[in-house]
């Protein structure tokens, strides 16, 4: 019996090298084009948040709060009211996660801030009330608000509260028109975010106060070490 050295021409023993580097090769090919379509199907299926303003000229605002005293200065508090709406244009159901505010001071430091918890805003409608909802909180007139499916939209109001004391460099950038330009950031479970601009308008605060009672004594303790001190000890 012959040897299989002996048995397989040399000429085609010669292109075996050659034929392993291309089916190597071909397998190389075929993983990147299978993680490409896997890459693909899961981008496609991802959930993709869009938040629109709802009624921008009409819902958007911002208001000035009664100060208190921290440290013997005299503090200057914010509100920001914002009516969004949220869309999921993707093919995965999907929950918001966070939703935070920011906006920038007049030497470009960002701040964020958390929502607030607060009653579902009511405002006359003729002879009735007319309620709101509530981003993140569930009640008896709305449910989950947080939970959007695909093609689905969720809406609500959410409330923001800032305070800060010293120099006037750590109050909100007030444009001529009385509006401030602040950022909705949204981020849900998957790790995704979205961000939107919103321009709020001076509101009067008697007026915030009938939309949602109690607002003035929402407040959070200023920490002694906070950012506006260190401002006003440079």
């Amino acid at each position: 019996m012959l040897p299989v050295a002996q048995i397989i021409p040399p000429a085609v023993d010669n292109l075996i090298p050659s034929f392993r580097s291309i089916l190597s090769l071909a397998a190389l090919f075929l993983s990147v084009v299978n993680g490409f379509f896997i890459l693909w199907y899961y981008l496609r299926d991802s959930p993709n948040l869009v938040i629109k303003p709802i009624h921008p000229d009409t819902y958007q605002w911002w208001f000035e709060l009664p100060s208190r005293e921290h440290d013997g200065q005299e503090t200057r508090r914010y509100g920001f009211l914002l009516y969004a709406g949220v869309a999921n244009q993707g093919l995965r159901k999907t929950a918001l996660d966070t939703w935070r505010l920011q906006f920038h001071l007049a030497w470009w430091k960002p701040v964020n801030l958390k929502p607030r918890n607060m009653p579902q805003p009511r405002s006359p409608l003729g002879n009735q009330k007319k309620i709101y909802n509530v981003f993140g909180q569930e009640s008896g007139v709305f449910g989950d608000t947080t939970t959007v499916g695909s093609g689905e939209s969720t809406a609500g109001m959410v409330l923001y509260i800032y305070e800060c004391y010293g120099s006037t460099d750590w109050d909100p950038p007030v444009t001529g028109d009385d509006t401030i330009e602040v950022s909705l950031i949204l981020e849900e479970v998957f790790g995704s975010s979205t961000k939107e601009t919103f321009e709020l308008s001076k509101k009067p605060l008697d007026e915030i106060e009938e939309l949602i009672p109690g607002v003035v004594d929402m407040h959070d303790d200023i920490d002694s070490d906070s950012a506006a001190s260190s401002l006003r000890e440079r």
